[in-house]
């Protein structure tokens, strides 16, 4: 089975539905196995310990992400953001929902200069993991540029013709003091991709 992980967001759930349609066996689009936004290894294999997923063996894994200025937005604009900061490890130590309003998050990431979303704390963890397992780290927004690429990992030809990836526009975004931060995490992801030189690492 492929995992396809990642912080949610970022245009996850049309990823793992356009792989559906070309017949991946993937983990659930819905998260019902509560594999699609696992924040670590260890994490992936206590969940799947569990007996609704104890037949199921990742054999590649996917790490999809995006801009994570936009998946936090995400998040918030959808109102689950508490419900996906305890699945990404809750670094911001919330008690309840009340609590994890968008202006107390934002105080905190713009006194400690960094994500406390959690999108930092997940990347890390699996660019760092120590597994056999292939990982191909995938930025949605390249995804028509690395169908290539996606189609040797997954070792098919894949149909692209419904898959459509939509600009945004982020000149109203740079406005946000909160944009800088993500921007430079979001380049950091990249680097640490392209630099890395773990066997495991699908480039």
């Amino acid at each position: 089975m492929l995992l396809v992980v990642g912080g949610g967001g970022n245009g996850q759930s049309y990823f793992m539905d356009f792989l559906m349609k070309n017949n991946i066996l993937i983990n659930e689009f819905r998260d019902r196995d509560g594999l699609k936004h696992v924040h670590s290894l260890n994490h992936m294999n206590k969940v799947l310990q569990k007996p609704h997923n104890n037949k199921k063996v990742i054999k590649k894994i996917i790490f999809l992400y995006n801009h994570p200025y936009s998946a936090v937005m995400s998040h918030f604009r959808r109102n689950w953001q508490f419900a996906q900061m305890k699945k990404l490890g809750n670094p911001c130590q919330f008690k309840n929902r009340s609590e994890a309003t968008f202006e107390n998050f934002s105080n905190l990431v713009l006194k400690n200069n960094k994500d406390l979303f959690g999108l930092e704390y997940q990347f890390n963890n699996w660019i760092q993991a120590e597994t056999n397992i292939p990982i191909l780290f995938l930025d949605f927004n390249e995804i028509n540029n690395k169908k290539e690429i996606l189609n040797t990992f997954l070792k098919k030809k894949l149909d692209y013709s419904s898959f459509i990836v939509k600009e945004r526009n982020s000149k109203n975004n740079e406005k946000d003091p909160l944009y800088s931060i993500y921007e430079n995490l979001y380049q950091s992801m990249k680097n640490k991709i392209n630099n890395s030189t773990r066997k495991n690492i699908v480039k």
